[in-house]
């Protein structure tokens, strides 16, 4: 079950609620975000943040594929 997504203002979320949403594991969605299906964004810190609007449509065509 989906908890509470945080989406921030600019609607950017993080890894852990995107593994969250898609139910995948880390290493797919590092695939997924180097085969451009899933945009994301370098922070100064390190840290990626997960496009919201990337996830949603990503998970939808998949769904619809099944």
């Amino acid at each position: 079950m989906i908890k509470n997504i945080v989406k921030t203002k600019e609607g950017w979320i993080s890894i852990a609620e995107a593994l969250e949403i898609l139910g995948i594991s880390r290493m797919s969605l590092y695939k997924f975000i180097k085969e451009g299906k899933i945009i994301a964004q370098k922070q100064v810190n390190n840290q990626r943040l997960i496009n919201y609007e990337s996830v949603e449509k990503f998970k939808k065509e998949r769904l619809e594929r099944e």
